[in-house]
């Protein structure tokens, strides 16, 4: 069976994330695993919230998606504390329900944002295939970019989620001291300069292959 985008970036998003934990010092592997359960905790919810509001048409202005996420943070909340009979939106309930407001507005607020369109508009040659990209081939001119971000954007999405997830991640706890490798492995910096790791946007974008190694391919 042939995997959608969506299926096909998730695959590609859990084996750049086994790869790279190979190349990660003990505190960026800390750091990598509260980053993936942030963002298996999150990335359903945005994603469900996402496509009730495009299919929404009362959803008029900001207020409108605001309520929309309250209504899933208060389910999300009920149900993670459903085993708990001490808790209660009254006691801790309301602080938690105004911190995960404002982090998961956040999370949507990225899950069609302008960074994610700016990457998929000027990578779209490397992160689609032959065949999307042919059909491109066949679309007028100023319907391109627009169904060229459509095309992109499934295969982006999770690792531009996962990336967020990281920078917040990077905001918790203490054991945060990472080395110039994790970091451009991480992709929080282009490159270590005077080392030969496959991470250099600056290869990346002219096109050299890796000295030492190779990468994974998808």
């Amino acid at each position: 069976m042939e995997l959608t985008a969506v299926d096909a970036a998730a695959s590609n998003l859990e084996a750049f994330l086994s790869f790279v934990r190979g190349k990660l010092s003990p505190n960026a592997m800390s750091l990598l695993d509260r980053a993936e359960w942030r963002f298996k905790r999150y990335e359903p919810l945005v994603a469900k919230s996402s496509r009730q509001a495009s299919k929404r048409k009362n959803l008029k202005n900001k207020v409108d998606v605001e309520a929309l996420i309250l209504r899933e943070v208060v389910t999300s909340l009920r149900a993670r504390n459903k085993s708990n009979p001490t808790w209660s939106f009254a006691e801790a309930g309301l602080s938690e329900l105004g911190d995960e407001f404002r982090l998961f507005f956040e999370y949507l607020s990225n899950y069609n944002g302008p960074d994610l369109l700016k990457i998929c508009d000027q990578h779209w040659p490397l992160i689609l295939d032959e065949e999307r990209q042919s059909r491109l081939e066949r679309i007028a001119d100023e319907e391109k970019r627009e169904e060229r971000l459509n095309m992109c954007k499934p295969f982006v999405r999770p690792f531009w989620i996962f990336f967020v997830a990281l920078c917040h991640s990077l905001h918790e706890g203490e054991a945060n001291d990472l080395t110039a490798t994790d970091a451009a492995w991480l992709g929080l910096i282009d490159e270590v300069i005077g080392q030969d790791e496959p991470t250099s946007l600056r290869r990346f974008v002219e096109g050299a292959p890796p000295a030492s190694e190779n990468l994974p391919t998808a």
